[in-house]
């Protein structure tokens, strides 16, 4: 009995150590200590295993009760043996595979797929080598490592008369041929096909990837020797081609052939409440002493084309395309960086960020030359590529960009198929339409109502491989924004939420550069930083229909101030421990990893490639692993709550802890499996109190009378209503707006009714004991509106509005080189201007209203378009008699200086004010006065100009 129980141990317990990593194996030598204390003590009846307890169970602490019995171990290290078995999987797109361990036997390498006489094949070890032993291992056997294969795995090329048993000693575990049927990808075996893929009556296009390290002229041979029709290279190593149906599996014979696929889905259009929703206005407060709005950083966008004429983007728009096909793209580009000169409550996202402006992705095939020459840092794309199409070569781009440009972030939207099973589950799951948005260093962005409900359209993930996507959301439904022609609109569709991120990144950008001398972030920080602030929707933690969350720019900015974040990096084995300092009060302490992964290969079905692994212990070393999601292809798995437990598909993961206790929490960080290493990755931690944080409004915005506005607040609790409340003298009095606002509710609509006119006007929202008031006073008075240039003539305009109720005064603004700039103010509801004006250029102004009383100053007007020529000249003023100087003049005159004196008549239709009149002597510089007036209709006044003409030599003069 002892020796059937020991041999059966002993048999499985090597074949643990032999097929498993390091973990593994340590594992198994404590389980082997278990079985033998109770192999001895239980089945053979000695007095020697008295001797044997007293060595053995002090190391295990172990008492007399003898707990441990076979009929628990066996069955514990044959589910240990499925866990190994489970680990040495090939994780393909065509499937999991397990290799027979063979590495003793030599492989007859002859017969495998050789091309320049050396053969494809996969290596699999018993745990991944880092880049430097595969170094050795090349050097020493002549190998080509290509690609990684999870896990533990790699695609190479072996010289064809080598002796594959010379692994052992490098830990490799298995040798395998790379087989055809591993390169074809499971959707070019479903029928039919794609209309965009046929192209004849059996003539398909595909992708084919080609091996690294072969010429492309070589392989351009290879395809013509072939039958396979070259279309176009996308990139080094991927061609777009025609084949013939049936001659798929012959191509993935071809031993050049790396993997074939579907081409890319033809692009589609994914079509002041949602600024304030996202918090980017707390970005952009004078009053406060922040001013980021994203200048000196460029924006560049791909959509249907030119964006504009609008003069929302004066000076900061760079059309880089000639084509024109629709206005989806204006209305992305005034979500970015419209800056609301025509209309102020339109203003985008980043109104101070430069606007680069390509068709399609075109944007991001020039960011390696834009990067540098334009300063591009943010890419926005509101364009969709097929239904759950999962991580294809465009995936691969989009990481392959993110890792060759280290301060480049790429921002798509998610897909608006949420209402479709397209994704074949149901309940919009699986709908991520894309691409180049399915990467994993990417930021896919969801569509939020303004409520911050998911709207139906809005595509849910997870990722064809089962990562979350969509990373994050914002507003994308019923948004105003630009249009031609200083127009506007409303659209709705995660087009309009990709904008508002990429927007509000952009003044993070130029926050960062303000706190760090300068210099950039690297886009894996700022991505850490957006995802970890992201306020949670849905279900606690990370979901697959918000992502993350909705973005708050505010909580991004202050971490970044604070400076709470930790940057490091790993290897394969390697241990890092961070430590953060819990202050008292914290409600929620939420700590993330992130990391820019090795780009996958899309032949895989796990495209994480560089595995980092986090958790976090709290002083009472309480053990706390991140969030995970199902992601098993039902409704039910797919709608529930994340579960704590180890990560090993993410490049991201999130630990959260409610009511953190004070104290020391130690953030460990393994390299579980890091191939390409060392990987560097952020720690991002945030504080969650009880405090309540008004964003809006936060001091110096103006709200009109009449016009509702959407007040808005941060808080973390939901126990207990808030109540609203405004002063109108800067907190002497307060007025309740709302008591009894429910305490999931973050927002209150309100509208200042007619009666308000302050420039002292302060906001409050508080709950249980907390409150947060506006950081400083804001205006509530009218609107001007009926702007007009009435008058437009020999330089001088005349411009009018209806008078603002209570308004002393009014500034008045004309179009600069970027922004709608003060030019004059007027205690009147109308003025002429007499400088920087003409008759040959196009001129907008706007207007604003002023109380000197109690200091208001409230929005700008909706700007009027003054077009070349001339307005209403018909004979308003008549020059009637020049007065003086007379005809003759002489010699024995007083003074060689005179006056010029005028008599003019009213002879237009209105009452005159503000009158410019001129005189010039010779060829000398034109006098110009104005005349205060009133001169009113059908009358006559003589007016005697200021300056004086000067005749003091003798001869002719033109007097006009």
């Amino acid at each position: 009995m002892f020796d059937l129980y020991l041999c059966a141990y002993l048999t499985i317990l090597l074949t643990i150590y032999r097929q498993s990593s390091n973990a593994y194996r340590l594992f198994s030598v404590f389980i082997s200590l278990f079985v033998l204390n109770d192999l001895i003590l239980n089945l053979v009846p000695s007095k020697r295993t008295e001797n044997w307890s007293k060595m053995v169970e002090p190391a295990l602490n172990l008492t007399n009760n003898k707990i441990i019995y076979m009929r628990y171990l066996l069955p514990l290290l044959f589910v240990l043996m499925g866990f190994v078995s489970f680990a040495q999987q090939l994780h393909l797109k065509t499937g999991a595979y397990t290799p027979v361990e063979n590495v003793g036997i030599p492989q007859n390498l002859q017969n495998w797929q050789i091309m320049q006489n050396k053969a494809y094949a996969i290596v699999q070890f018993y745990e991944t080598p880092d880049l430097q032993y595969r170094e050795q291992i090349e050097s020493q056997t002549g190998i080509e490592f290509l690609y990684y294969v999870p896990d533990f795995a790699f695609v190479v090329r072996v010289p064809i008369f080598f002796n594959t048993s010379q692994l052992t000693s490098f830990g490799v575990r298995s040798v395998i041929p790379y087989l055809s049927e591993y390169k074809i990808h499971p959707k070019l075996n479903e029928r039919p096909f794609p209309d965009y893929v046929i192209q004849g009556a059996t003539t398909i296009a595909l992708n084919l990837f080609v091996h690294a390290g072969i010429d492309k002229n070589l392989s351009e041979t290879l395809m013509a020797q072939n039958n396979i029709t070259l279309i176009s290279w996308k990139s080094e190593s991927i061609a777009e081609v025609h084949v013939d149906e049936q001659a798929i599996s012959a191509v993935a014979d071809l031993p050049f052939v790396q993997f074939l696929s579907l081409p890319s889905a033809p692009t589609v259009l994914e079509n002041l409440s949602s600024r304030t929703n996202h918090r980017v206005n707390t970005l952009n407060n004078v009053l406060n002493g922040i001013n980021y709005d994203g200048t000196g950083v460029g924006v560049a966008e791909g959509d249907d084309g030119i964006v504009g004429p609008h003069i929302d983007f004066k000076g900061r728009i760079f059309n880089h395309t000639v084509n024109d096909n629709g206005t989806h793209g204006d209305h992305v580009g005034g979500i970015i960086a419209g800056a609301g000169n025509f209309e102020p409550v339109a203003a985008g996202n980043a109104t101070g960020a430069d606007l680069h402006v390509y068709s399609n992705y075109q944007n991001l095939n020039n960011v390696p030359t834009d990067y540098s020459a334009l300063g591009v840092r943010i890419t926005a794309n509101s364009l969709g590529q097929g239904c759950n199409s999962g991580y294809d070569s465009d995936a691969q781009d989009a990481d392959m960009l993110i890792l060759s440009k280290p301060s480049i972030m790429s921002v798509h939207s998610s897909g608006n198929s949420g209402g479709t099973s397209c994704g074949g589950v149901g309940g919009g799951y699986y709908t991520i339409t894309g691409g180049y948005k399915a990467g994993k260093n990417v930021l896919a962005v969801g569509n939020l109502q303004k409520d911050d409900d998911l709207a139906n359209s809005s595509s849910r993930g997870p990722s064809e491989d089962g990562r979350i996507k969509p990373d994050i959301c914002a507003v994308g439904t019923d948004v105003y924004s630009t249009q031609p022609n200083n127009t506007y609109d409303s659209f709705t569709g995660t087009s309009m939420a990709c904008p508002g991120v990429a927007g509000t990144l952009a003044s993070l950008w130029q926050a960062y550069r303000d706190l760090n001398g300068g210099n950039d972030p690297e886009s894996y920080i700022m991505k850490g930083i957006l995802l970890n602030t992201a306020d949670d929707l849905g279900n606690p933690g990370p979901d697959f229909q918000y992502g993350f969350g909705r973005i708050n720019a505010r909580r991004a900015l202050d971490i970044l101030k604070k400076n709470q974040f930790f940057i490091d990096s790993i290897n394969t084995n390697g241990n890092r421990n961070h430590n953060i300092p819990v202050p008292p009060g914290v409600r929620q302490l939420k700590v993330m990893i992130y990391w820019n992964d090795k780009e996958g290969n899309p032949g895989n079905s796990v495209v994480l490639v560089n595995n980092l692994n986090m958790r976090v212990f709290d002083p009472s070393a309480n053990l706390y692993n991140p969030w995970v999601l199902d992601n098993s292809a039902n409704v039910a798995a797919l709608s529930s709550p994340a579960t704590r437990q180890k990560d090993n598909l993410n490049n991201v993961e999130q630990v959260t802890i409610d009511s953190a206790a004070a104290g020391n929490y130690i953030v460990n960080v393994k390299g579980f499996n890091v191939p390409f290493g060392p990987q560097k990755y952020v720690i991002v931690y945030d504080y969650i109190t009880d405090t309540i944080t008004l964003t809006y409004p936060m001091g110096g915005a103006h709200f009109a009378n009449g016009v509702q506005e959407r007040i808005r607040w941060d808080a973390f609790d939901q126990t207990g209503n808030f109540t609203l409340s405004y002063s109108t003298d800067a907190g002497g009095t307060w007025n309740n707006i709302a008591t009894n606002i429910p305490g999931n509710q973050r927002y209150y609509d309100w509208t200042p009714p007619s009666n308000i006119n302050s420039g002292q006007v302060l906001m409050q929202v508080s709950r249980n004991g907390f409150a947060d008031t506006s950081d400083a006073l804001f205006t509530v008075i009218g609107v001007p509106t009926g702007l007009v240039c009435d008058t437009a003539c020999g330089d001088v305009f005349h411009l009018y509005w209806n008078p603002v109720t209570n308004a002393d005064g009014y500034i008045v603004y004309m179009l600069g080189p970027k922004y709608m700039d003060s030019i004059a103010t007027t205690s009147t509801n109308d003025i002429y201007l007499t400088s920087g004006v003409n008759m040959t250029d196009t001129f907008y102004f706007a207007v604003t209203a002023l109380n000197s009383l109690n200091g208001a100053k409230g929005r700008r007007s909706i700007a009027y378009m003054k077009l070349p020529g001339e307005i209403n000249c018909l004979d308003d003023i008549y020059n009637a008699e020049t007065i003086l100087p007379f005809e003759i003049m002489y010699n024995c005159a007083v003074s060689s200086t005179l006056p010029v004196r005028v008599k003019i008549f009213n002879v237009g239709a209105r009452n005159l004010y503000g009158i410019p009149i001129y005189y010039q002597v010779n060829a000398n510089p034109v006098v110009s006065e104005v005349i205060p007036g009133p001169l009113n209709i059908g009358d006559s006044m003589i007016y005697t100009f200021n300056t004086l003409a000067n005749f003091s030599n003798i001869g002719n003069y033109t007097v006009k």
